[in-house]
């Protein structure tokens, strides 16, 4: 193979003379609005696309039917041997604590921005609540899971006297994509001062 750099314009007309030549993209090292392009027939080419035309075309007409790599080798890995590399897995694993006394709807108790150009893979929710002064047969309230914010997933009730405690775990995880806004949140019963404590994770990749 040979590796050769191309214009924008360049890598256009090819994929124009070739329709079903696939693009692969990646952002690793630009801007949040710059890409490497890789594509390959009898040579691999690259393309850094940095000017601001450029990248609007990009975006507007190719972007969409390209795919995503996290480093230009992993697009040259797919195009020499025609298997993609393995994933990179990054853990993700966020905790949160809340202590209220007061019954506004959907106090935040843990919240966290999925990573820009990553995927979260959710395995696992926990949630525990308790009263700063246990009282017998005591409903502390409601917590729910939301992504996006707002938009809730799962709910559930808790209860005193013993801490109320809720944990899911999934054996496929719930994918979810780049830039969300992930919430745990509580809606108490009283102004009993209560605790919360709202756990999540998995991996972005």
């Amino acid at each position: 193979m040979i590796y050769v750099n191309i214009s924008w314009a360049q890598a256009k007309s090819i994929k124009t003379a070739n329709a079903s030549l696939q693009l692969y993209y990646t952002q690793i090292g630009f801007g949040p609005n710059e890409y490497t392009v890789i594509l390959g027939n009898n040579s691999q080419c690259f393309v850094d696309v940095v000017a601001a035309a450029d990248v609007t075309d990009f975006e507007t007409n190719y972007k969409a039917a390209a795919i995503s790599v996290v480093t230009p080798n992993d697009a040259l890995s797919i195009l020499d041997t025609g298997v993609p590399p393995t994933p990179v897995k990054t853990n993700v694993l966020k905790t949160g604590t809340l202590t209220t006394t007061t019954t506004t709807a959907d106090q935040v108790i843990l919240t966290y921005t999925v990573t820009t150009g990553k995927t979260f893979y959710m395995t696992y929710i926990s949630i525990i609540a308790r009263g700063t002064i246990f009282a017998n047969n005591t409903f502390l309230g409601s917590s729910s899971l939301e992504s996006p914010a707002g938009t809730k997933l799962l709910t559930i009730d808790l209860t005193v006297p013993n801490p109320s405690d809720f944990l899911l775990t999934t054996s496929t995880p719930i994918a979810i994509p780049s830039g969300t806004v992930v919430r745990m949140v509580c809606t108490p019963a009283a102004v009993t001062s209560t605790v919360w404590r709202a756990n999540f994770g998995g991996y972005e990749s």
